[in-house]
């Protein structure tokens, strides 16, 4: 059953929300700097920080680039020392 499941299943959906992003710890794992909850040094920065997939009538890869864009910002701002 398992080598059944794993051959034929499949997602018709680009991942998101399984590393939502939310202000409260109970709604969410990131914060809106992308970092995750209780973790120091860690950050998401993928699809998987949308809450829900993207209504916008084509693919969803201009949302993946922006929240990548996002995300490259925060880190910079966090090491100015750096860059």
């Amino acid at each position: 059953m398992k080598r059944v499941v794993l051959d034929r299943c499949q997602t018709a959906f680009h991942p998101c929300g399984s590393a939502r992003l939310s202000k409260d710890i109970e709604q969410g794992v990131v914060d809106p700097a992308l970092r995750v909850h209780g973790v120091k040094n860690l950050r998401v920065i993928d699809a998987s920080v949308m809450p829900v997939i993207p209504d916008c009538g084509i693919q969803n890869q201009n949302s993946v680039y922006m929240v990548g864009e996002k995300g490259a910002d925060l880190i910079k701002a966090a090491h100015k020392d750096l860059y």
